[in-house]
């Protein structure tokens, strides 16, 4: 075993149990979170997905740079998110439709923060658009917009900074503050479904526990789901959903 892959197999358990070790598949690499919050990588690196300050493809895990005391992580379609305990999000990969929140489409081979993201609780990288949740209840998103995967209400055009998603009647995801999370690789259309008893969350289309890709860009209200609270939002490539 290499001196990086006993490194990752080695974590133990933080203090408190906040965090949780996580292992997640993006389209050509993988992302595993340790336990004591540092985030590695391997497979592809084409385009900086790792994250070391390099464009070489790694066998074994390698620590990515410019990020600690992370909480979660979502890997997209060669880019990758991370979220860190203080409520940054950070960005690394590809940028090709300004899926790292930057303002530009230029990649970069090392973690940075999202512009203007913080306070956050959640993250979801889908295929080259990415969401943010934030404990105030709002929903963010950036990256490519071909089919209103932003959810602003318009579509064909990429945002390569943060966008406000404009949730029913102004409103946020239920069931806000640290209990969110946000997690998944994949996806194409959003999906947001939020449920705290006895109201209805909101969505871009939900049915019950399936989602129903549809193209609409703008989120529509989601089926009232009595006695759950909001808690996690997984993007896949059709969709991203929000749960209890």
């Amino acid at each position: 075993m290499s001196d990086s892959a006993a490194q990752l197999a080695s974590s133990r358990a933080a203090e408190g149990g906040a965090r949780q070790g996580t292992v997640l598949a993006g389209r050509n690499h993988t992302l595993a979170l340790r336990l004591d919050g540092t985030v590695w990588a391997w497979g592809s690196n084409a385009s900086g997905q790792l994250g070391d300050g390099t464009a070489v493809t790694r066998t074994m895990p390698v620590q990515v740079l410019g990020v600690a005391e992370a909480s979660s992580i979502s890997a997209g379609n060669n880019y990758s998110l991370a979220l860190d305990v203080y409520g940054m999000a950070f960005s690394w990969g590809n940028n090709s439709q300004g899926q790292l929140g930057t303002g530009n489409s230029t990649p970069r081979n090392y973690g940075d923060s999202v512009e203007e993201m913080n306070s956050v609780v959640g993250i979801a990288a889908g295929e080259t658009h990415a969401l943010a949740l934030r404990t105030d209840g709002t929903l963010w998103s950036w990256g490519t917009n071909t089919y209103g995967e932003a959810g602003t209400g318009q579509a064909g055009f990429s945002n390569e900074w943060p966008v406000k998603v404009k949730t029913p009647s102004g409103r946020g995801v239920p069931g806000g503050g640290r209990q969110l999370q946000c997690r998944g690789a994949g996806g194409r259309l959003g999906l947001v479904l939020g449920a705290q008893s006895p109201g209805p969350g909101g969505g871009w289309e939900h049915r019950h526990a399936a989602a129903v890709a549809r193209e609409c860009p703008r989120p529509r209200r989601a089926v009232r789901h009595r006695g759950h609270r909001a808690r996690a939002c997984d993007s896949r490539r059709q969709g991203c959903v929000v749960l209890g």
